[in-house]
């Protein structure tokens, strides 16, 4: 299929509500009779945060009792009681997301002091510090909102990408990803949505896959998450009356960095850890999202297969982010029109004048036609190699003035510019940009296989 074509396809998707994106948000309408999202949102915000004091309590009963409750014990519960229990309240006047990344700013020197042993944790947590391990559980509860809210908000931008691109930018050459990176992203709310899964982690047998993935940017407390949504996954339940079931439930693997706080926090959900092959771990050692009291053994497995997983999603993350933000990238900008629920026949029997969007939604594709920083002029010459070898897609970095736009050159972050003599980083007055090669083939003569680099 030519790549017009391709374009033609998504655009004719897009204009009529057939993405991933749109169905999700008119499932939710449907659930939601009769409301719109602003409402379902507000529906949404309290539901999640009693969900979220709920679990950090169970979190931080059993540190100090070591008896394990559950989310059906207290569901009857007043969570305002239960949140007033707790060593640091979840503020009341904010939302579920700022209200928790306020307790992270608040509590730097704890998690700084968590996430730099974080291998070795039960070695280095006194009963005080254990208290404050449901924080943990909050940022995951913060992190889950997110899945919702992404999907409901209105000013979401929508974006859309080919997934055969999406499998060459993952598969690229990268570093992992880091908090300090996150912070040049240009958008606050975003859904980039693939026209099929695509791979993210592959452990052998075992793969996870996603439909889209979104970033989000909370700019006053300078936390940032990157969260994958996958299709619906099966998960075993237990019912009393009928037993062991299986149900259909959201999915996503997600990354969340608070750069202050030295915070880097990865949620993979039950579905993704039985398909990624992690190990199980009984009820009594793992609490909402923490480990406590498990076997040297026991962790030691997990922390292996953790680890592996961890680093395979940190670069595919790396890649995506610098993708939507690479200076060779363009945003090509649709308005689609407003689609009204009637004209749906899924919905026709949803009442009133509501309907989705209007909403401008972006088509991502890759400029080839910028190739090198601005300044340069001259056009190099092919080098004879004498054969012919594979050049594998991969990713480079650009530092620039930011006072006068010129390149700079990495091994003279912190000196003066060539152009404007001032000076450029670590820090202030530096710009850092990506850009992108697809990969291709180069010289002449029979096919040679070059080793670039050797990772240990």
């Amino acid at each position: 299929m030519s790549k017009n074509r391709k374009k033609k396809t998504w655009e004719k998707r897009v204009t009529k509500f057939d993405t991933w994106f749109d169905h999700r948000r008119l499932k939710t309408l449907g659930e939601f009779k009769g409301k719109d999202f602003p409402e379902i949102l507000s529906m949404y915000e309290k539901a999640l945060r009693k969900h979220a004091i709920i679990s950090a309590y169970i979190s931080w009963h059993f540190t100090q009792t070591q008896e394990q409750l559950t989310i059906k014990q207290l569901m009857r519960r007043d969570e305002n009681v239960l949140n007033d229990k707790l060593p640091i309240p979840l503020p009341q006047a904010a939302y579920l997301i700022d209200a928790v990344y306020q307790i992270v700013d608040d509590q730097k020197d704890f998690i700084r002091h968590v996430m730099s042993h974080r291998y070795i944790i039960n070695d280095v947590l006194d009963r005080e510090m254990r208290s404050k391990m449901y924080i943990f559980d909050l940022v995951d509860a913060a992190t889950c909102a997110l899945h919702p809210t992404l999907l409901s908000s209105n000013d979401t931008e929508l974006m859309v990408m080919e997934a055969d691109l999406a499998d060459k930018v993952l598969a690229s050459d990268n570093e992992p990803i880091t908090a300090e990176d996150l912070v040049h992203v240009p958008f606050e709310k975003c859904f980039l949505e693939f026209n099929r899964p695509v791979t993210i982690i592959e452990r052998g047998k075992h793969h996870v896959k996603a439909i889209a993935v979104g970033f989000y940017k909370n700019t006053q407390r300078h936390c940032y998450s990157v969260i994958w949504f996958r299709e619906k996954a099966k998960h075993p339940y237990k019912d009393e009356t009928f037993g062991l079931g299986t149900q259909l439930v959201d999915s996503m693997l997600s990354v969340t960095f608070a750069p202050e706080s030295n915070l880097s926090r990865i949620i993979i959900d039950d579905p993704s850890r039985v398909e990624l092959g992690f190990p199980h771990l009984g009820r009594l050692n793992y609490v909402g999202g923490n480990i406590f009291g498990a076997s040297d053994e026991v962790m030691l497995e997990f922390n292996t297969v953790f680890r592996e997983v961890q680093d395979i999603l940190m670069e595919k993350t790396r890649n995506i982010w610098d993708f939507v933000t690479s200076r060779n990238i363009d945003y090509e900008t649709y308005q689609r029109g407003g689609k009204h629920l009637n004209k749906l026949r899924t919905f026709q029997h949803l009442q009133g004048e509501r309907f989705l969007g209007p909403r401008v939604f972006k088509i991502l594709k890759v400029n080839k036609h910028i190739r090198k920083p601005e300044e340069s002029t001259g056009v190099k010459q092919a080098v004879a190699l004498g054969y012919r070898e594979h050049v594998p897609a991969k990713f480079h970095k650009w530092v620039y003035c930011r006072a006068c736009d010129r390149v700079h050159r990495h091994d003279l972050i912190g000196k003066s510019c060539r152009r404007c003599q001032q000076l450029v980083g670590p820090i202030a007055n530096i710009v850092i940009k990506k850009w992108w090669h697809e990969d291709y083939w180069r010289g002449e003569g029979p096919i040679k296989n070059v080793i670039r680099e050797i990772k240990e």
